[in-house]
């Protein structure tokens, strides 16, 4: 009983020891996909390459460069083999994070560019 009152008389005075917040994320992290649509050639190398099955490229208007990317965050494992693939660099992982755990997948669909 002795040694509890001492360890909660310590824990008044001493600072807490977990942090408020985060720490930042290490330079090379693997997170949310980020297209860029102009250096995109609709080859679909990174569809084709995906372990996980999670983007889809549409090819709308090749000439034109209408592409549609759909990117499945539910299935995406963020092994990041869709940059490594993709031969433009049109595919960049953001070091911001990754989406946020949701237990609704209806939204977990990201659509780059219009499908019209």
């Amino acid at each position: 009983m002795a040694s509890m009152l001492g360890d909660a008389l310590k824990a008044l005075v001493n600072k807490p020891a977990t942090r408020r917040s985060l720490p930042p994320p290490p330079e090379r992290v693997r997170s949310a996909l980020m297209w860029v649509r102009e250096d995109c050639t609709g080859c679909g190398l990174c569809a084709m390459e995906c372990p996980a099955d999670a983007l889809e490229v549409t090819v709308i208007d090749r000439k034109a460069k209408r592409f549609v990317l759909k990117h499945d965050t539910g299935k995406c494992i963020y092994c990041g083999q869709c940059v490594v693939s993709c031969n433009r660099d049109a595919i960049i992982m953001r070091p911001e994070g990754g989406p946020p755990p949701a237990a609704d997948t209806s939204d977990m669909v990201v659509v780059f560019g219009e499908e019209e």
